[in-house]
């Protein structure tokens, strides 16, 4: 391989994601579903919403509220039942886009790179959804490490039995060319390791560090039914923090095992990912992105694609350590805006940027501040919101920043009681283009 054979590979791959730019996506789809990309097309999610999967899908994300947890809870709060986190919407559709495809794909390492999120109504058991997913950005920007880089913006919404839009995901994936992968997107097993991202060691926490992160958790505040009037707010105001243990092998597995058999591979039909049938589609180099890998160790080499989890396998992705899913760390601190807002207070909007990962043994802390109130009219409506605007950011053992982001809050006011819902709308929602929906300012 040389360098133009690299750069050509790279270059085919952009030139053939940005004529997909328009297009309904195929990716993600139930297994079997039709799969020509000539929508729009509304597709039906195989995501069951019953209690025990809302149950379920809280503990992905280190939430145990008894609001999406325990059903008799529910029935008593204003919601008349257990309702659903919003982001759980993530398993009926995967909010992001990874361009064009090949068999053994492009040299490029892919990383969920922000998740945005418009909700119009709560989650309930019960609730049969379907999707739209559409890619319409592709972007270059300037990259600080002077190499290339390509951000894939799409936008998916979330619908209802009745095809009435429950919510709205943009999501931007990362896509990083990697000469060391050569022209396919597995690098050969003699470059593993040459060109990481990062310089990390499994970090060893001291006495006093442990004890700071269990308080922590042993401190989480929540809200609950009591209510949090919008006139009882002020700016500056500092929500109670959430702390999260070290990140592990189960806090990866318990999203991976929600979402199995929830989608189906490229070609349409089942995607297989273990024993003999996913055998067969490793040697065939189908099932993007877990193409086959030789194992560093093993040397099978037909190994699945685990890079996330696997401490062999982890190099294939650029990373020193196995590391956390991106798109799960930005569901977490829906928790922070649920513990501090309380059962009456409706999530509208709310978006987290990723920043470098959280390595397997990191904890996390996501903090959150109000930089904003006001009274907003929906365009569908004339009913008014009160809302506060809150900034959000997470941070590692270390005090990195590995995350941030920002929500928009209706909370009840005393004097027009709590938020109504569904949020109207006249119109299908349009797109919000990357440079706007990324600013704290659309808000």
């Amino acid at each position: 391989m040389n360098n133009h054979q690299f750069e050509s590979a790279v270059d085919e791959f952009l030139d053939r994601t940005k004529a997909m730019v328009g297009r309904e996506s195929v990716e993600d789809l139930a297994p079997n579903a039709p799969v020509d990309g000539s929508g729009p097309a509304i597709t039906r999610s195989l995501l069951r919403l019953d209690a025990e999967t809302i149950r379920r899908y809280a503990g992905t994300i280190g939430d145990d509220n008894p609001l999406f947890t325990d059903p008799a809870y529910g029935k008593q709060s204003l919601y008349g039942s257990q309702i659903a986190p919003g982001p759980i919407l993530v398993h009926a559709r995967y909010p992001a886009e990874h361009g064009a495809s090949r068999p053994f794909g492009y040299p490029l390492a892919n990383f969920i790179g922000g998740i945005v999120w418009e909700f119009f109504d709560v989650i309930r058991p019960g609730m049969q959804i379907s999707t739209s997913k559409t890619l319409r950005e592709v972007l270059e920007p300037h990259s600080v490490r002077g190499t290339r880089i390509f951000l894939l913006a799409c936008e998916v919404t979330y619908y209802d039995a009745s095809k009435k839009p429950l919510a709205k995901a943009y999501g931007t994936l990362v896509q990083v060319p990697m000469k060391n992968m050569g022209t396919t997107r597995v690098m050969p097993l003699e470059a593993l390791g040459e060109a990481l991202l990062y310089d990390r060691k499994p970090y060893r926490y001291s006495e006093a560090e442990m004890a700071e992160i269990i308080a922590g958790i042993d401190g989480e505040q929540r809200r609950g039914a009591t209510p949090l009037y919008w006139e009882d707010v002020t700016i500056g105001d500092m929500l109670p923090a959430i702390h999260q243990p070290p990140y592990a092998l189960p806090d990866a597995l318990s999203y991976q095992s929600l979402h199995q058999g929830l989608v189906g591979g490229y070609s349409g039909g089942l995607l297989a990912r273990s024993f003999t049938p996913a055998y067969r589609d490793h040697k065939a180099g189908v099932g993007y992105p877990d193409y086959s890998r030789v194992h560093p160790v093993t040397r099978w080499p037909y190994t699945p694609g685990d890079e996330h989890e696997d401490v062999h396998l982890c190099g294939y992705r650029g990373q020193p350590l196995p590391f956390d899913f991106g798109i799960q760390r930005g569901q977490i601190p829906q928790r922070l805006l649920s513990n501090w807002a309380g059962d009456q207070g409706f999530c509208r909007k709310m978006s987290m940027t990723m920043g470098r990962p959280l390595f397997h043994g990191d904890a996390l802390v996501v903090q959150g501040r109000v930089i904003d109130k006001k009274q907003v009219t929906e365009a569908g409506s004339n009913t008014v919101y009160h809302a506060a605007v809150v900034a959000m950011e997470g941070f590692n053992q270390r005090g990195e920043s590995v995350s941030r982001g920002f929500a928009t809050m209706y909370l009840p006011a005393r004097a027009t009681g709590n938020p109504v819902l569904p949020v109207a709308l006249t119109a299908p929602a349009e797109y919000v283009p990357y440079h706007v929906h990324r600013s704290h300012t659309w808000f």
